[in-house]
C-alpha cells in the first residue's frame, strides 16, 4: 500500500550460536518465538516521520487489521496502484461484490428500472412519468461512456435506462393519449441539451491546483457531445415514431402486448442505428461499431419484451387525482 515494512531478519535465540551453547535442551527450537519471528514485519519508525506519514501508516495498519479475514482479494493481479485510494469505502465494496457478474446486475437493474417506473406512475400520476423520462435521459447518456461485456457480447451501459423511456412514453401513451405522450420528446430534448451546454461551460472553467475532477470530467463529458447529439437525433426520432405507430396498432387492434412490443421494437431499430453510428463513428473500427450496435439492438428487442407484463401493471392501476 504504499508503506516499506521490513522483515524480522534476527534469529530467535535457539538459532543464535553464541546462546545456543547455554540451553541445556538442544532440540527445544522455542517455536512460539519462531512463530512471532516468522510473522512479524517493521513498520517505519524514525525521526524525520511528518504527521502526514504517521496518518497514512496508521490508517493502513488499520485497515489491514479491518479486512484481513473478510476473504476481500484487496489488490488485483498487478498490485499496489498509487493512483488507487484503497481506503476508500466505494473501492471496498466494489472489491467484496466483484465477483457478482455483469449478467447479474443487468438483471437487477432491469428489474428495478421498470418497478421504478410503475412506482412513479403509481403515486406521481404522469407527471411521474414525465419526471423518470428526464432522469433515465440524462442517467442513460452518462452511462452510455462505458461498455461492458454481457453475455459474451460488448454493449454501452445506459441500455436499460434508455429503453425504459419507450414504456413510460407507451404508458402515456394508452392512458393520456398521443398528444400528452408526445411531450416526452420535449422533455427529453431539453434534458439532454440543458445538462450537455451546463457541463460543456463547466469544463471551460480553470481548474484550481488542488482539483482532481477535471480530468475526469474531460473524458466523460467532451465525450458526450457527440453522445448528446446521437442521444437527441436517435430520441426525438425513434419516439416520434414510436408514438405514432403505439397509438395506431392500439386503436386498430386493441392489443396492448402488440402495440408495446411492435412499437418499440421497430423505433429501437431506429434509435440504435443513429445513436451508434453518430457516436462511435471514428472513434471505434467499423467491426466494433457494428458488434455494439447488434449488441444494443438485442438488448434492447430483450427488454421490450420484458417491459411487457410492467405495461399490463400499469394499465391496471388508477389514475391519481392530477388536478
Amino acid at each position: 500500500m504504499g508503506i516499506p515494512v521490513g522483515s524480522f531478519n534476527y534469529n530467535t535465540i535457539s538459532k543464535n550460536d553464541y546462546f545456543n551453547n547455554f540451553i541445556t535442551n538442544k532440540g527445544d527450537d522455542l517455536i512460539n518465538s519462531q512463530y512471532v519471528r516468522d510473522n512479524s514485519i517493521f513498520l517505519p519508525l524514525y525521526e524525520t516521520l511528518s504527521i502526514e506519514d504517521v496518518d497514512k501508516i496508521s490508517k493502513a495498519f488499520a485497515f489491514v487489521i479491518d479486512n484481513y479475514d473478510k476473504d476481500i482479494e484487496i489488490f488485483d493481479e498487478r498490485g499496489y496502484d498509487e493512483e488507487i485510494d484503497y481506503f476508500d469505502g466505494f473501492y471496498l465494496m466494489r472489491k467484496k461484490y466483484e465477483n457478482i457478474s455483469n449478467e447479474i446486475l443487468w438483471i437487477l437493474t432491469l428489474v428495478l428500472s421498470f418497478s421504478s417506473i410503475i412506482l412513479c406512475y403509481k403515486y406521481l400520476g404522469k407527471n411521474g412519468l414525465f419526471l423518470w423520462i428526464i432522469v433515465a435521459t440524462i442517467v442513460s447518456n452518462i452511462q452510455t461512456v462505458k461498455t461492458v461485456e454481457l453475455f459474451g457480447l460488448e454493449t454501452a451501459l445506459g441500455t436499460i435506462l434508455y429503453g425504459s423511456t419507450f414504456l413510460a412514453t407507451d404508458i402515456l401513451n394508452y392512458k393520456y393519449g398521443l398528444k400528452e405522450s408526445r411531450k416526452t420528446i420535449i422533455y427529453g430534448f431539453l434534458s439532454m441539451t440543458i445538462m450537455t451546454l451546463f457541463m460543456v461551460v463547466c469544463l471551460l472553467y480553470k481548474p484550481s491546483p488542488n482539483d482532481f475532477a477535471q480530468d475526469s470530467l474531460m473524458t466523460i463529458f467532451s465525450f458526450n457531445v457527440r453522445i448528446t447529439i446521437g442521444s437527441l437525433l436517435g430520441f426525438v426520432t425513434s419516439q416520434f415514431i414510436d408514438t405514432a405507430i403505439f397509438h395506431k396498432l392500439q386503436n386498430k387492434y386493441n392489443k396492448l402486448w402488440l402495440s408495446n412490443n411492435v412499437s418499440t421494437m421497430i423505433c429501437q431499430a431506429i434509435d440504435t442505428i443513429i445513436f451508434t453510428v453518430i457516436t462511435y463513428i471514428g472513434t471505434m473500427n467499423i467491426n466494433t461499431i457494428f458488434e455494439i450496435m447488434l449488441s444494443m439492438y438485442i438488448f434492447k428487442i430483450f427488454i421490450a419484451i420484458c417491459d411487457t407484463p410492467f405495461m399490463y401493471i400499469a394499465s391496471k392501476i388508477k389514475k391519481v387525482n392530477e388536478n
